[in-house]
C-alpha cells in the first residue's frame, strides 16, 4: 500500500509539472496562427511577422540553452514559477495600440514571453528526473508531449478567441499559468541533482548513446516542425480558408504528437529508442509530402494527424538526451529542448524572405526535407554502433 501511495504521488506531481509545461507553451502557439490578424491590425509584412514569431521563439530556446546549466546543485525550483509568470506576456498584445509604436511594444511582449516559456524547461526536465517509480521514457513522454498540447491549444484557442471577441480577449488564456502555480505549491515540487553513475547505471546500454550525436539528430526535425508549423497557417489562408482552419491543423498535428509520443515511447522500450526513432521518422517522410499535396482540400487535416503522430518521435530524442554520456543533466535538457528548437527558428526566420519572393508552397517542402535528412542521420548512428561492435 505505501508503494501505490508513494507510485500515485509521484503521477500527482508528474502530471502538476505537464500542466505547467502545457500552460506556458500555450503561448508558443499563439503567434502563427494569428500571423494574417497581426498583420492587418499592426500593419506587418510576413517578413516582420516571421521576425515577431522568430522573436518569441528563439528567445524560448536561446534563454533555456544560457540556463539549463545554472542552480545544477539547487533542489528548489526558482525559474519554474518565474517562467509561468511571464509566459503569458503576449496575452496583453490586444491592449496596444495599431501602428509603429504597438509593434515594437509587441516585439517587447514577444521577448518577455519567450524568456518565460524558456526558463521553465529545463527545471522541468529535472523536476521529472525525480519522478523514480514511473519509466523514463513514459514520464519524458508525459512531459514532452503535456507541451505539444499546450501548444496547439494556444493555436487552436487563440483564433476561436480572436474571431469571436478580437486580440483583448486573449486575457483569458492567463487563467492557465495561474492555476499550474497553484499546484506547483500545493505537491512541494523539487529539482533533481544528478549523480552520474547512478544515471549511466539506471540506463540500459542499447538505449544510451553520446548526447551530441542525439543532438545533431534532432535539429532537422525539429527544424521541419517549426517551419511546417510556422507557414501552414498563412498557407491556408493564401489558399481561401478561414482563420480557424489554421488553428485546427495545429490543434491535430498537436494531438497526433501527443499520441504519436506515447506509441514511440512504448515500441522504444521494446527495440530500443534510436530504432523506433528510425522507424518514425521513415513513416513520417511519405506523410509529410501526402499533406502538402492535398492541403487545399479541407479533409487532408487527418493527414496532419498522422504527420503528427511521428513528429512525436522528438520526444524519444529527449528521452535518450536524458539519459546520455556527455554534459550535466540541466545542461543536456536546455540544449536537447532549446538548443534544436532554437537552431530551427533562426532557420525559419531566415527562410521567411525567400518565401514571400517565391511562395510559402515551395518552402514548405523543406518539412519533409528535414525528417529525411533525421532518417539518414539515425540510419547512419546505428550502422556506426553496429560496426563498433563487430
Amino acid at each position: 500500500m505505501p508503494g501505490q501511495r508513494g507510485t500515485r504521488l509521484q503521477w500527482g506531481k508528474l502530471l502538476t509539472l505537464a500542466s505547467a509545461h502545457s500552460s506556458a507553451d500555450v503561448f508558443s502557439g499563439l503567434i502563427p496562427p494569428l500571423i494574417p490578424v497581426i498583420r492587418e491590425t499592426f500593419g506587418m509584412s510576413l517578413t516582420m511577422a516571421m521576425a515577431l514569431l522568430a522573436t518569441l521563439t528563439i528567445s524560448s530556446n536561446a534563454f533555456q540553452v544560457m540556463t539549463g546549466h545554472m542552480r545544477a546543485r539547487q533542489r528548489k525550483m526558482l525559474f519554474i514559477p518565474l517562467g509561468l509568470s511571464l509566459s503569458g506576456a503576449l496575452c496583453f498584445m490586444g491592449l496596444l495600440p495599431a501602428g509603429t509604436i504597438g509593434s515594437v511594444a509587441l516585439f517587447g511582449l514577444a521577448l518577455l514571453s519567450g524568456i518565460g516559456i524558456a526558463v521553465l524547461h529545463p527545471e522541468g526536465l529535472r523536476s521529472v528526473h525525480t519522478v523514480k517509480r514511473i519509466k523514463p521514457s513514459t514520464s519524458t513522454a508525459v512531459f514532452i508531449t503535456s507541451g505539444f498540447v499546450g501548444y496547439a491549444a494556444g493555436g487552436y484557442l487563440s483564433t476561436l478567441l480572436v474571431s469571436s471577441w478580437g486580440l483583448s480577449s486573449l486575457l483569458w488564456l492567463l487563467a492557465a499559468p495561474v492555476i499550474s502555480m497553484v499546484l506547483l505549491f500545493i505537491f512541494k515540487i523539487r529539482l533533481a541533482v544528478e549523480n552520474k553513475q547512478q544515471q549511466a547505471d539506471s540506463t540500459p546500454q542499447i538505449n544510451q548513446w553520446p548526447f551530441w550525436p542525439v543532438w545533431f539528430l534532432a535539429i532537422p526535425i525539429t527544424t521541419a516542425t517549426a517551419l511546417m508549423m510556422a507557414l501552414i497557417p498563412s498557407r491556408l489562408e493564401e489558399l481561401g480558408f478561414e482563420l480557424t482552419l489554421g488553428g485546427k491543423v495545429i490543434l491535430f498535428a498537436g494531438l497526433g504528437q501527443v499520441v504519436g509520443s506515447f506509441i514511440w515511447a512504448r515500441l522504444g522500450e521494446r527495440i530500443g529508442y534510436m530504432l523506433s526513432v528510425t522507424i518514425g521518422l521513415a513513416l513520417g517522410v511519405p506523410l509529410l509530402i501526402s499533406y502538402l499535396h492535398f492541403m487545399d482540400q479541407r479533409w487532408s487535416i487527418i493527414l496532419m494527424v498522422a504527420t503528427g503522430g511521428c513528429m512525436g518521435v522528438f520526444s524519444m530524442m529527449v528521452t535518450m538526451a536524458r539519459g546520455a554520456r556527455g554534459l550535466n543533466l540541466g545542461a543536456r535538457m536546455g540544449l536537447a529542448l532549446g538548443g534544436s528548437w532554437g537552431i530551427a527558428c533562426v532557420i525559419t526566420l531566415a527562410m521567411a524572405p525567400l518565401a514571400e519572393r517565391i511562395g510559402i508552397a515551395p518552402i514548405l517542402n523543406l518539412g519533409w526535407i528535414g525528417f529525411l535528412i533525421s532518417l539518414i542521420i539515425a540510419i547512419i548512428l546505428m550502422i556506426l554502433r553496429k560496426l563498433a561492435k563487430v
